[in-house]
């Protein structure tokens, strides 16, 4: 497992990717040994935290979320998970446990995955998954607020039936459909190779400066895929 720390300092790339949204603080947390992004938005005006994909090491994130408020735990708001998959919503129960009844907020089409994950969890994680249901559906639109901020939801599916996108305060995060150069896999339980690149095309036809936020791996920006992301230039992958 790839242990990801906390980063305290910033690159240049980093700086110039987070001055593009000034209202929203995010830390990124590597975990599972998918290596999934869990990620922690801070609503700068208020402090308030949206944790969006709980995926694994439930302790790491607990951690993480201690020191960004100060110990203020209550001050987390809402847990959305961008799809269903294990490495995604696997420390859901645990950050529940911790924290009291945050509500869990994800599209309807992955409860289904959600109660199914069992035979992943065994194979990918170390730990016992207990499956969380969503407090809140949201579809195509919806606005998730937290503090005095909010993004939208953008239905973005392809890699699963129910993948969303957060959009808004100038960054995008695109859990499992948009990586940095890449996108990801249809080949899993009720995939769909043209539904996830119009989902693809959705995002990119975002405006260019957007911070880019993916599911897995170093964050981008929507220009930086537009021009370089040989997915975006074809209908689908040569294989």
């Amino acid at each position: 497992m790839t242990e990801t720390t906390i980063a305290t300092t910033e690159t240049a790339d980093t700086a110039a990717l987070t001055a593009r949204h000034p209202a929203i603080a995010v830390t990124r947390l590597e975990v599972s040994p998918l290596k999934a992004n869990c990620y922690l938005l801070r609503c700068r005006a208020t402090g308030d935290v949206l944790v969006v994909d709980a995926g694994a090491d439930g302790d790491r994130i607990l951690a993480a979320i201690a020191a960004l408020t100060g110990g203020r735990r209550e001050l987390v708001r809402l847990i959305v998970n961008t799809h269903g998959h294990v490495d995604h919503v696997a420390a859901v129960a645990d950050l529940r446990a911790a924290l009291g009844p945050v509500p869990v907020a994800m599209h309807p089409e992955g409860i289904e995955l959600v109660e199914g994950n069992g035979p992943d969890a065994a194979r990918f994680l170390d730990h016992p998954y207990v499956p969380v249901l969503p407090d809140r559906l949201v579809r195509e639109g919806d606005e998730i607020a937290w503090g005095a901020c909010s993004l939208r939801v953008i239905e973005t599916p392809g890699h699963s039936p129910d993948g969303i996108s957060l959009y808004g305060h100038g960054l995008v995060l695109t859990g499992d459909t948009l990586f940095r150069r890449s996108v990801g896999a249809w080949k899993y339980f009720k995939g769909h190779k043209a539904d996830l690149f119009a989902s693809l095309h959705r995002l990119v036809a975002l405006p260019p400066e957007t911070a880019v936020y993916p599911g897995h791996g170093e964050p981008t920006t929507v220009g930086e895929e537009r021009a370089e992301n040989k997915y975006v230039q074809v209908q689908g992958p040569a294989s």
